[in-house]
């Protein structure tokens, strides 16, 4: 196996993995006295949730609980394997390899949290940005501001820039509190 190959595997288990433990975190912080109501914004097709609505559309829970409406990056994917979420490869379509060496970055949806995981996997990270932010557009039919709302992280691993990776989430160039990047 190629090395960028593994270490972009190696890259995308480690992020992977820190989502998990933030979600559970995140999840095991919340108020148990709360009553449970169902949430029509878990990451499931509107159709199915919202009698009437497009088929190959899918509703995304905003970070305000808010529901928008996107191109279901679902449809016709198999699912990752992982147990803490469902997650899909955007950019690969569900291939049983990791990375492109193409690419200069990978995303994942986690359907049950409704959130994106960008990994930047090359130099100028800016320009590896801009590419996936061109792609998450188009890929979800959103605009910046719609992509703003979603719950996306953006992040590199410390194999392709130490410095960056020790940010934590970069931000979509375009959204509030963004890292800015090299070019």
């Amino acid at each position: 196996m190629n090395k960028k190959l593994i270490i972009a595997l190696l890259c995308a288990l480690g992020i992977l993995l820190v989502l998990g433990v933030l979600f559970a975190l995140r999840t095991s912080n919340r108020n148990p006295a709360t009553p449970s109501v169902g949430n029509p914004f878990s990451g499931s097709l509107s159709s199915s949730t919202a009698p009437g609505t497009q088929q190959g559309v899918i509703s995304l829970r905003a970070r305000d609980g808010s529901a928008i409406s996107a191109t279901d990056v679902t449809a016709g994917k198999t699912p990752l394997p992982a147990s803490s979420d469902t997650y899909y490869d955007l950019v690969h379509n569900g291939m049983d390899t990791y990375g492109n060496e193409d690419d200069p970055f990978a995303i994942q949806y986690a359907a049950k949290s409704s959130s994106f995981i960008v990994s930047l996997q090359e130099e100028p990270l800016g320009k590896s940005r801009l590419s996936a932010e061109t792609f998450l557009r188009s890929t979800l039919n959103l605009t910046d501001a719609q992509l703003c709302e979603l719950d996306i992280t953006v992040a590199v691993t410390q194999a392709v820039n130490e410095q960056y990776a020790s940010m934590g989430n970069l931000g979509l160039s375009f959204c509030p509190g963004a890292v800015t990047l090299p070019e």
